[in-house]
């Protein structure tokens, strides 16, 4: 039997594949869009009666042949591992029951339903293959040979028209071919689906064909007539009803046994064999062999009756575990598409709306964990990864950012902010100078209570943290440096003397998060720190530990008690 978290993890390596393969279509039309831009008017129509586009149609022809092969592989190789645990999986069952089943290589009855499986599922991702589309400026798809010459064609000439720009409809195109993604158009139904979402739901279909039907042709061989339904978090409300419990299998009892046991009908309670029902479309459960008087049920009836009971409450809005997931899943799709248009965007080399785009995803990515957190669900971020889109993209500020933000600051926040950019440069070359950039995100502006000037925004990524660099608009709107120095120097509650001090401070939580997995900062964050040194230094470890960094820049480490270098050398090692 494979598991529902089995069943949903498996899929993913292949998924992969799909996600890359849609980054190097939208990317090689962007770097394809650039080129043209950068053609004057006169030379573009020449280039687009001239060019045949044979290049880029032989390269996709090529690159979809060898996807093709290569998901072929992966798809056979999955499925035939899987099956092999399955049927081990119920060799131990059956072992525990006095009972036994034929080795899996010997047992021609499974060798051939397990290769009708994997002969089906390829051929469908044959189908899916060939099938691929991707969309133009006006929201047509076309097959991955011919999208280009179309895209092209169509930026020349709504450009020539006058009423957009090259440039204008050269973003257009990238933002409607990320948003839509690579897509599939399936046979004479001519249904239109994304292809990482149809490739899951195929691979998923597979693997739940492989693990019951494995488990049914065993059945049938030695004459059980009980399973036993698996259960998972997050199921569909239907399915909710039928999970985690144990039924009578009618159609296999060839010994007479008449559900002597007294458990419900398995067909007519979980619709098993239908799209609806246990197995059917895009459906995790997995069924296996019970055997009565040694079997011990996997959940209790308390168990059953309080599971995935728990609801949740985000933004005024209750959630139940499934609303949850589904919720996830939404939040996933928008930032890879987010992520998406960003690698489409910087190789049209259009800085403005890789940045504008850049801002979008950190919201987005913010209110992920935001609404993970608080409905206690795991933020799965394994899921919003996109080909291509590393840390050398999302983790560092650059200049530009900078230079930007001013027009970026307008966006967000209207034209009437203030927050002079003298104060943002100088911002910038105290973090240069630190060596500090990489260790954020980004920077952004908000309103914070008055005392608070800099801030650092440290949030969960997998096991480690990403960093964001705070600027409180209400502090310091409207100041020049000599003023915002003028605001730590002549304040109570740290140990900083200047806006360079300030931007340590924060260099130094940001340094920290770095250097220790998540969970660790947070026990910092959560463990009392030492008064002594300043009113902020006593809030916490790591508020002490970023004030201790001040004074070491100061050239005043002396003054910090002993009992607290040490204990912080226990933390922190050589940090400080």
């Amino acid at each position: 039997m494979l598991t529902p978290e089995e069943i949903k993890q498996l899929p993913l390596p292949i998924i992969t594949l799909f996600n890359g393969l849609e980054n190097e279509a939208v990317t090689n039309l962007a770097d394809r869009l650039k080129f043209v831009g950068e053609l004057n008017e006169s030379e573009r129509y020449r280039y687009k009666a001239l060019n045949d586009y044979i290049d880029l149609e032989n390269r996709f022809n090529n690159l979809k042949m060898d996807f093709d092969k290569q998901t072929q592989k992966e798809v056979d190789s999955l499925l035939e591992e899987s099956a092999r645990q399955c049927y081990l999986d119920d060799v131990g069952r059956y072992r525990l029951a006095n009972k036994g089943l034929i080795h899996y290589y010997r047992n021609r009855r499974v060798q051939q339903l397990v290769d009708g499986i994997k002969l089906s599922t390829k051929g469908e991702f044959s189908n899916l293959a060939r099938g691929m589309v991707l969309y133009d400026v006006d929201g047509k798809p076309h097959a991955l040979n011919k999208v280009f010459s179309k895209t092209i064609d169509q930026a020349i000439f709504y450009s020539a028209s006058g009423v957009y720009s090259y440039q204008e409809m050269a973003k257009r195109a990238i933002e409607v071919a990320s948003k839509r993604g690579l897509c599939t158009i399936q046979g004479e139904s001519g249904r239109v689906l994304r292809v990482d979402g149809y490739a899951n739901l195929l691979l998923r279909t597979g693997l739940g064909r492989i693990t019951n039907e494995i488990t049914t042709l065993n059945l049938e061989q030695t004459g059980e007539c009980y399973v036993e339904v698996s259960a998972h978090l997050g199921a569909r409300p239907s399915h909710a009803d039928w999970q985690g419990q144990i039924y009578y299998w009618q159609d296999k009892d060839t010994i007479g046994d008449n559900n002597g046991a007294g458990y419900p009908e398995f067909i007519a309670s979980t619709g098993y064999g239908t799209g609806e029902g246990l197995g059917g479309y895009n459906c995790r459960h997995s069924f296996y062999p019970f055997f009565v008087g040694v079997s011990k049920p996997a959940y209790s009836k308390e168990e059953l009756d309080n599971f995935d009971k728990e609801t949740y409450t985000y933004k005024g809005r209750t959630y139940t575990t499934y609303d949850v997931t589904q919720k996830q899943r939404n939040f996933e799709r928008a930032i890879r598409e987010s992520k998406l248009k960003i690698l489409g965007y910087r190789n049209l080399g259009d800085s403005d709306a890789s940045l504008y785009e850049s801002v979008r995803l950190r919201r987005l990515q913010d209110e992920y964990k935001v609404f993970s957190q608080a409905t206690n669900s795991r933020a799965k971020l394994e899921r919003t990864g996109v080909v291509g889109y590393n840390r050398s993209i999302s983790k560092n500020i650059t200049a530009d950012d900078f230079r930007e933000l001013k027009t970026v600051l307008k966006e967000a926040f209207g034209k009437n902010v203030k927050v002079k950019e003298e104060v943002v440069n100088a911002i910038y070359e105290s973090l240069n100078k630190f060596n500090g950039l990489n260790l954020y995100t980004g920077i952004k502006v908000k309103s914070l209570s008055e005392d608070i000037v800099f801030q650092t925004n440290t949030v969960q990524h997998g096991n480690w943290s990403i960093n964001e660099f705070i600027i409180n608009r209400k502090a310091i709107e409207g100041m020049d440096i000599g003023e915002v120095d003028a605001l730590f120097k002549d304040g109570k509650n740290t140990v900083c003397n200047s806006l360079e001090d300030g931007v340590y401070h924060e260099y130094m939580h940001a340094l920290t998060a770095s250097k220790l997995t998540f969970s660790q900062y947070e026990r910092l964050c959560e463990t009392k720190g030492f008064g002594e040194i300043s009113k902020v230094a006593g809030q916490d470890l790591a508020e002490t530990i970023a004030e201790v960094g001040v004074l070491r820049k100061q050239g005043k480490y002396s003054v910090v008690p002993e009992e607290c270098k040490k204990i912080l050398k226990e933390e922190v090692g050589d940090l400080l």
